[in-house]
């Protein structure tokens, strides 16, 4: 007979949500091993939090020039954010805090949220009109002035560079609870929710997880239904976390070509992959690129479902991602090109 179990709490900004289905031999494992969840996030963010000024990112962010020993937490998920520099050709930076910065991201988003308005800003229509989402220019490859040994835990930084770990620490941290959970026991179905950024599997092969994937441009509405036994699911779009400084609309998603929030056409991206990182450099990094240059980067990576929605509801959807769409549901209001 089989048992759920699941615990729901907030942290890094959001609701975590775990559920597992397991036969009832794993239940009592399974329990005491998500009851120390909480705790172990408070750890995680005592190192990744740049919002925390006793944090160890915040040391090395305010810290001068050199070389810092760094925790095995801190050297992994840097790693990490590097190797994604890489993939995406320095689309991904982590090294873009100093501009989310003087964009008016100085603070935890609860804080900044008192620079926003209610209503969708005039930006979407201005996004529109002066997207340049087909220039060549290139990163400023900001992440080469950041280099670590996984190793030996030493990270060296140079020319006053500020780390910004938080487009990837969530999908890390997701990463790690779904193997600790598998490790635990490999017949459970399992489902690891961060605020939407989520990875599950169903061993069985049964019944598939439902996931729906929200419209950014209609409050309360959703774009598709996906149908997955296994894999990681992460959307990003640039309203969700959006407010007003300097007298401009602005947005967590930074461009590094320009230093300033993206002004791309896409409006929204969604990528299926198989770790939540995966899923979440490359929804940032579509948002970022726009719906035509954002895809044809995404062609060298096979295994990536994809699609991205733009200011004028045109929505693109890669040919991975038509397998995992539920073909039971109506075709939403918006012009789909596969």
């Amino acid at each position: 007979m089989k048992k759920v179990v699941g615990i729901t709490f907030e942290a890094m900004n959001t609701t975590i949500n775990v559920r597992v289905i397991s036969s009832s031999e794993w239940v009592e494992k399974l329990r005491k091993f998500l009851n120390l969840l909480p705790s172990w996030f408070v750890e995680v963010e005592a190192v990744l939090s740049r919002f925390d000024p006793q944090s160890e990112l915040t040391r090395i962010n305010t810290g001068v020039d050199g070389t810092y020993q760094v925790s095995n937490i801190l050297a992994e998920v840097v790693c990490l954010a590097l190797n994604a520099a890489k993939v995406t050709n320095g689309i991904f930076d982590p090294t873009i805090l100093r501009e989310l910065e003087k964009a008016g991201y100085d603070h935890t988003f609860q804080k900044v949220m008192g620079r926003t308005e209610t209503g969708l800003p005039l930006c979407i229509i201005e996004n529109v009109q002066k997207a340049t989402c087909g220039r060549s220019v290139q990163s400023n490859m900001g992440y080469k002035k950041i280099d670590i040994d996984r190793h030996t835990g030493s990270l060296v930084k140079l020319n006053g560079t500020g780390l910004d770990l938080g487009g990837i620490a969530k999908g890390w941290a997701v990463d790690q609870i779904f193997d600790q959970l598998r490790g635990l026991s490999e017949q459970t179905e399992i489902c690891v929710n961060a605020g939407g950024d989520l990875r599950l599997v169903n061993p069985s092969g049964g019944k598939p997880w439902s996931i729906e994937v929200e419209n950014p441009l209609k409050k309360g509405g959703n774009l598709l239904l996906l149908r997955l036994n296994s894999g990681a699911v992460a959307t990003s779009n640039v309203l969700k976390r959006r407010w007003k400084y300097g007298g401009q609309w602005q947005h967590h998603l930074i461009d590094p070509r320009t230093g300033s929030p993206s002004q791309s056409t896409t409006v929204a991206a969604t990528v299926v992959a198989g770790t939540t990182v995966e899923a979440e450099v490359w929804a940032k990094t579509l948002c970022i690129l726009g719906m035509e240059k954002g895809l044809a980067l995404l062609r060298r990576q096979a295994n990536l479902a994809a699609m991205v929605l733009s200011y004028e509801g045109e929505l693109i959807i890669n040919e991975k991602m038509r397998g995992v769409i539920d073909a039971r549901i109506s075709t939403p209001a918006f012009s789909i090109r596969f």
